[in-house]
């Protein structure tokens, strides 16, 4: 009875580890410095908007890299060129940042040579959420191409994230939570009907 039970234990944890992994692994940050602060410490901050977003084609864990290029709009710091390529984890468990193509941002990133790099635990938000830093930083090195010759493909994503939000296409955390629920159920369900079967 006992090995069934020690059996059983076993069984859920691997079951919650595998298909949910952010639960057992999350990214811990310390609050970011205020804006000069986080600057001086960066190698670069910039604003602009995703072009595209690059995933490893075999993913071995969540640290993998994610490759983001976006379109500069305004540079503060570091010599970002009209188009920068930075990197990310893949995940957020691995305090990856979560991009979307067509969305803009403004970015603190570090790095040397022009590979820059960004997390979860820097400033880097979204454009529309970073009111502090536009005020703190002021003006910066305006690209004046910018969004003369964006992408089709941009234009497309962008349309059919709105479509999809105003639709409800877009699953809330909560929402996300109840279906890892409900598969880990499923899974105990079965592993109980198997030992039941065996009794």
């Amino acid at each position: 009875m006992m090995k069934r039970i020690f059996i059983i234990v076993c069984a859920v944890w691997l079951s919650i580890g595998f298909l949910d992994p952010e639960t057992s692994h999350a990214c811990s940050c310390v609050p970011p410095p205020p804006p000069k602060e986080a600057m001086e410490s960066s190698s670069a901050v910039f604003s602009g908007k995703v072009r595209s977003i690059d995933e490893p084609k075999i993913v071995r864990s969540s640290i993998d890299p994610v490759t983001v290029t976006m379109e500069v709009k305004e540079v503060w710091k570091g010599d970002a060129e009209d188009v920068v390529k930075l990197k990310t984890a893949l995940s957020t468990a691995s305090c990856g940042y979560h991009f979307e193509v067509g969305a803009e941002y403004i970015v603190y990133a570090y790095g040397e040579d022009g590979e820059y790099h960004t997390g979860l635990c820097t400033r880097t938000a979204p454009l529309s959420n970073a009111e502090e830093d536009l005020q703190a930083l002021g003006e910066g090195k305006v690209n004046p191409d910018y969004g003369l010759n964006e992408p089709e493909q941009i234009r497309e994503d962008a349309a059919d994230g709105n479509d999809q939000a105003a639709a409800g296409g877009h699953k809330s955390g909560d929402e996300q939570g109840m279906d890892w629920q409900a598969m880990i159920i499923k899974v105990l369900s079965r592993i109980f009907g198997l030992f039941s079967n065996a009794v």
